[in-house]
């Protein structure tokens, strides 16, 4: 595991952070920078507090073809918690 923040190697885990479903994901701590981070920093999926399964299947379903009213249906989110999803994944790509 790399630091997002100053790429040192120095990297201890810290514990773990559970997301709203139960999920674990594992948190670091960096010797150098003493900055706290977990596996997701840094990627389209940082500070959701959702499965990132879950995202992935609604986004996967969107893509398919699927309202965006059916897709909030489906997996038990807000449409606007969809969009956000969306809109969270391209602006990441653009970048």
């Amino acid at each position: 595991m790399e630091c997002p923040h100053c790429q040192s190697q120095k990297v201890i885990k810290q514990g773990r952070d559970s997301l709203n479903d139960g999920t674990l994901v594992q948190r670091y701590q960096c010797k150098e920078s003493k900055k706290r981070f977990n596996e997701r920093t840094g990627t389209p999926m940082a500070r959701l507090r959702n499965d990132s399964q879950v995202v992935a299947y609604a986004l996967n379903a969107r893509t398919e073809g699927m309202g965006v009213r059916a897709a909030g249906r489906t997996f038990g989110k807000s449409h606007t918690t969809i969009m956000r999803w969306e809109n969270r994944i391209a602006q990441k790509a653009q970048h």
